[in-house]
């Protein structure tokens, strides 16, 4: 492109729905006809060079959701003691609100916040028990840190567990995004077909004597 020439674009979107990508997977190299038979020429339309090296170009093109990201972008911690005491009230209640209603399936719904098991809520319906982790965020931002006791209960419960982030809880209306363990994907998934990520961290504790 020249000095000062005005960049053009096709597709416009928000970055923070974009993601970018790793130099290595920006490109797929396709030799020409120069370099080997069968290559890339002039013709509007490639063939390709045989039945080998057209599933290779296939299989990149279908490639599902490339990630190079190091790491999940860390939640940040609320310094204020109250006011993070309030977020998590906030999502608590609204979990506690979603499952007693009709669209969340009217159950029966308990707090076990102050047992340690791994969960906040117990939703039950019949024999049927739900067991949810709520997670409140005063941002817009869907992520949280689980401890080592709820990631393990998670990972054990993972049929009956269920993580319910609210965003935006100091808002008028807080929104959920409730992920469950899918078997058929073996991934934790919302309705709408988002994908949980999850990155695993170990921690220490570290001291002198």
């Amino acid at each position: 492109m020249l000095a000062g020439t005005a960049a053009s674009y096709i597709a416009e979107a928000n970055a923070s729905n974009c993601e970018c990508l790793h130099s290595d997977s920006r490109s797929f190299p396709i030799p020409s006809r120069n370099e080997v038979a069968g290559g890339f020429g002039q013709s509007p339309v490639w063939y390709g060079l045989n039945d080998q090296f057209r599933k290779r170009v296939i299989d990149y093109i279908d490639k599902p959701k490339i990630r190079h990201r190091a790491t999940l972008k860390k939640p940040g911690r609320i310094q204020d003691v109250e006011l993070r005491q309030k977020i998590e009230r906030i999502a608590i209640q609204h979990a506690a609100d979603f499952y007693e209603s009709d669209e969340g399936g009217a159950y029966l719904v308990n707090s076990v916040e102050k047992d340690a098991k791994g969960w906040d809520l117990e939703a039950t319906r019949g024999s049927e028990v739900l067991r949810i982790e709520v997670k409140g965020k005063g941002s817009n931002d869907v992520c949280a840190e689980l401890t080592p006791n709820e990631f393990k209960k998670m990972k054990a419960h993972r049929d009956s567990y269920v993580i319910y982030i609210v965003t935006s809880c100091l808002d008028k209306k807080p929104s959920s995004h409730i992920f469950r363990y899918m078997h058929d994907s073996k991934k934790w998934e919302a309705e709408d077909g988002r994908v949980l990520e999850i990155e695993e961290k170990v921690a220490a504790v570290v001291g002198c004597k």
